[in-house]
């Protein structure tokens, strides 16, 4: 049950994850590769044992000029909501998994679906389709989803940052899929839910959905949300 999307890496070996399938059923990350004839051979990297290092990834893959792999899961990790990975090439042939961070369903963010970006300084931009809590003049809004960072801080730990919380009105809610990295780290994205009016496909009172960019305070601050 693949869902996502594929990345291109060196000697045109293509990487990709299942949903489901591998040894225990949670899900795989994937290369194929080709070979001489035109034939393309799939070998599994790693396949999730649904535990604190992820589960069901439903996102595709970022791959890094060092060859590692860095992608999300939608259930796993240390309370189930969801993980961010790595997967590095070590010797033999044998693929490394590491869980960079675990989703805590909170203000935090759970459940992401959609690929990581990642930018020339090493650090991780991603989305979680829910999670999320904030409190504003209008009152609290939950569990319409995050934008946040994740980078490393040395000695293999990673640092969350939540850069936006979605409150699932004009600003949007659930986004589901990658975001673009744009000039001057500008992020570019979309969101399931949200946006002005009633949906008329649906009738759902939150809108059909939006496109949003997210820029980075000049002087300090907050990310500036706009539609």
């Amino acid at each position: 049950q693949p869902v996502a999307d594929l990345v291109l890496g060196k000697n045109n070996v293509i990487y990709g994850t299942t949903y489901a399938g591998g040894t225990l059923g949670y899900g795989t990350v994937f290369q194929v590769a080709p070979t001489q004839g035109g034939v393309w051979t799939e070998k599994v990297l790693y396949s999730f044992k649904g535990g604190t290092d992820g589960a069901y990834p439903a996102g595709g893959l970022v791959l890094n000029s060092s060859g590692v792999l860095y992608g999300t899961t939608y259930g796993g990790g240390t309370t189930g909501l969801g993980a961010v990975f790595q997967l590095a090439p070590a010797a033999g042939g044998v693929w490394t998994e590491t869980t960079l961070y675990s989703f805590l369903g909170a203000t935090d963010g759970a459940y992401p679906i959609a690929d990581l970006t990642l930018n020339s300084a090493g650090i991780l931009y991603g989305t979680t389709s829910q999670g999320g809590s904030i409190t504003n003049s209008g009152g609290t809004y939950s569990n319409w989803g995050i934008i946040f960072q994740l980078a490393p801080a040395g000695g293999g730990v990673w640092n969350e940052t939540i850069l936006y919380t979605f409150t699932g009105g004009a600003d949007g809610g659930t986004p589901e899929s990658a975001l673009i990295l744009g000039p001057s780290n500008v992020l570019y994205g979309s969101t399931f839910w949200g946006g002005t009016g009633t949906c008329p496909v649906s009738g759902y009172p939150q809108g059909c959905g939006t496109v949003f960019q997210l820029a980075p305070p000049t002087a300090g601050g907050a990310w500036t949300e706009s539609i």
